[in-house]
């Protein structure tokens, strides 16, 4: 029996994996996700978080997340469903040992017809944001807001390409 986490196990994974293949090696876990936050295709990075039965099953079903009422009143839900802009979110994972990995989310909204029942895709790091200057607040809340705008950036310029190689 194929393994969800690494192969395709029915004609819709293989499609879609194959839709989504030029994601499979960025080194950055991602994620394409259903409005209803169902995870169409992780990629290699992201699998490697997670346990292998995921594809279809919406991402706090996934995930080990640190508070498990989070669905009411994660930001990354309610951006998957109302940004039109890439958006940043910050998601806590749960480690084994009861506390948690706080991961920085660049949510980039699709709407291309080509990507399927795509709504979003979530492009994770390490929250790496905070940076302390030594010196006056303001400038270490500058640097934080151009680490954030840089990898908004970056994670739009990824999809874009990504979209751009899909046929």
């Amino acid at each position: 029996m194929a393994d969800s986490n690494t192969e395709p196990t029915s004609i819709l994974q293989e499609e879609t994996f194959a839709r989504w293949s030029p994601l499979e090696n960025e080194e950055a876990p991602c994620a394409v996700v259903s409005e209803r936050m169902e995870l169409i295709y992780l990629n290699k990075s992201a699998r490697a978080l997670i346990p292998q039965d995921w594809f279809a099953k919406r991402c706090w079903e996934v995930f080990p997340v640190k508070e498990e009422d989070c669905v009411w009143k994660c930001p990354t839900v309610f951006a998957v469903n109302t940004a039109d802009s890439t958006t940043y979110c910050e998601e806590t994972l749960a480690a084994g040992d009861g506390s948690g990995q706080t991961l920085g989310v660049a949510v980039v909204p699709v709407s291309e017809t080509k990507l399927g029942r795509a709504s979003a895709i979530l492009v994770f790091c390490p929250k790496v944001f905070k940076v302390d200057t030594g010196s006056d607040a303001g400038e270490g809340s500058t640097i934080e807001e151009q680490a954030k705008e840089d990898f908004l950036k970056n994670a739009s310029e990824l999809v874009a390409k990504v979209i751009d190689q899909i046929p």
